[in-house]
């Protein structure tokens, strides 16, 4: 197995941070009183699932899955977060301070604001339409200068293949040398991926041919 990352370093603190709260907790449950034991029980038990899905990268335990429609917001703000996280890691590897990591990578610095731009959304569908998300692929920015082209859990590479995108620590220098590019060569990608794209065997073309039949 090869050593986590310092991204799954933190996951890995943080969710027993939050076990141990969890636990300490729990010792109110032995002499709780009855109108309380039912709230502690509930808080307890959601501590308990937010440490699971830390551990388990969140969205890993299917029951408490997102409509499929929100997956590529979700994606992308956990990837917002990753960056911010990696951004710091890369500092303290360079002899900085956490408080100075932070405050570098925290978009409320004192210093000025940065705004970068990290998802661009490609699709055949108007901007408009109700089921754009469906049908489109996402260039997302990977950090390091690179991009990816995604769509739910999938990354494309330069033929429009794809591959499941694997937890950080399973990424080999290979896998990334094939599925991370430039901007221009990932937005390529993505205009000649968006048109195969099908939900339930049709693809945006056949939505839009069926909304102008309709109309």
């Amino acid at each position: 197995m090869p050593d986590p990352t310092p991204i799954e370093q933190i996951e890995a603190a943080l969710a027993d941070l939050i076990d141990a709260y969890a636990d300490l907790r729990g010792e109110y449950l032995t002499n709780a009183h009855d109108e309380h034991r039912k709230a502690l029980e509930v808080e307890i038990a959601a501590l308990c699932t937010a440490a699971q899905l830390v551990r388990k990268h969140r969205d890993d335990v299917s029951w408490l899955a997102l409509p499929s429609w929100r997956w590529h917001e979700w994606e992308a703000r956990k990837r917002g977060i990753t960056e911010r996280l990696d951004a710091a890691a890369d500092l303290l590897r360079n002899g900085a301070t956490l408080t100075n990591a932070a405050k570098i990578s925290s978009p409320e610095s004192t210093t000025g604001a940065a705004v970068r731009a990290t998802t661009y959304t490609v699709s055949c569908l108007p901007e408009d339409h109700d089921d754009l998300c469906v049908w489109s692929v996402f260039v997302e920015y990977a950090g390091r200068g690179r991009w990816a082209v995604r769509r739910m859990k999938r990354c494309y590479d330069i033929d429009g293949e794809w591959d499941w995108e694997s937890i950080p620590s399973e990424r080999t220098e290979e896998w990334l040398a094939r599925f991370r590019f430039d901007l221009d060569t990932a937005l390529d990608i993505a205009r000649r991926v968006a048109p195969t794209i099908r939900v339930n065997g049709r693809t945006a073309q056949d939505i839009l041919a069926q909304e102008a039949n309709r109309a």
